[in-house]
């Protein structure tokens, strides 16, 4: 009997240090990027690369038709760090509005349906896009690798094959519902609320670590109880043989 309580309390010990290995290990995903791993970090400067950026809109100046002028909006760092120069890690606008298609639609079937909708001629869903081609043009062909396409008449060729390129922002709202399309900025807020949601550390396993600790106290407890009280009859059974001798 005092075997099985040992390897009880042993087997509640070993639980209990791998829990606690795996709460600590969860560390936040960007600390390898940090420029001071010691520091906890405050803005998008602490990081080796910096934070992701996109870039919503672009345009050509004067008669510079080579260069590919864009508006750069910062990431929170909470979000998306660059993991190189490059940051070709990067999420795109395209899949940030995927996301946020996404957040309140459980299937893929609820997501074709509204998709559906707002394609059709006379739909009662009013849905908005966004142009993303921007983004991806100015991150791949001049971030990533500079492309020869830019080395001349890029403008030509932007107007051409990529602008107005867009990507369908569903309406969530129900078709009575005045609904005013959402910004490229509103987007992004909510895509980065969710992303740093889905990076918080749960609260469910320090909840079971703590539980765990209370029972293996409560075994202790009982364990050394059960020693104690078979110490004071094993000391009574000889006191006993003692005076009958």
């Amino acid at each position: 009997m005092n075997c099985i309580k040992t390897l009880i309390v042993i087997a509640q010990v070993c639980l209990i240090c791998i829990l606690t290995a795996v709460y600590l290990s969860d560390r936040p995903y960007y600390e390898h990027f940090l420029k001071d791993p010691s520091k906890e970090p405050t803005s998008c400067e602490d990081f080796k690369f910096g934070c992701c950026e996109i870039y919503p809109t672009c345009h050509f100046e004067g008669g510079d038709r080579e260069n590919l002028h864009v508006d750069s909006s910062e990431m929170n760092f909470k979000v998306a760090v660059k993991y190189n120069e490059q940051g070709t890690n990067c999420p795109r606008i395209k899949h940030i509005v995927e996301v946020f298609n996404s957040l309140d639609f459980k299937t893929p079937y609820e997501l074709l349906v509204y998709n559906s909708g707002c394609l059709e001629k006379n739909s009662l869903y009013k849905c908005c896009s966004i142009d993303y081609m921007c983004d991806e043009r100015y991150h791949y062909d001049y971030i990533i690798g500079p492309s020869p396409l830019h080395e001349g008449d890029y403008q030509t060729i932007y107007n051409e094959f990529y602008n107005g390129t867009e990507v369908l922002v569903l309406n969530k709202q129900e078709p009575s519902v005045n609904f005013e399309c959402p910004k490229i900025d509103e987007i992004v807020n909510v895509y980065q609320r969710e992303m740093i949601k889905r990076n918080e550390k749960s609260i469910i396993l320090p909840i079971i670590i703590t539980i765990n600790y209370i029972i293996l106290g409560i075994t202790l407890c009982i364990v050394f109880n059960c020693i104690h009280c078979s110490k004071i009859q094993k000391n009574e059974h000889v006191q006993i043989q003692q005076s009958s001798v």
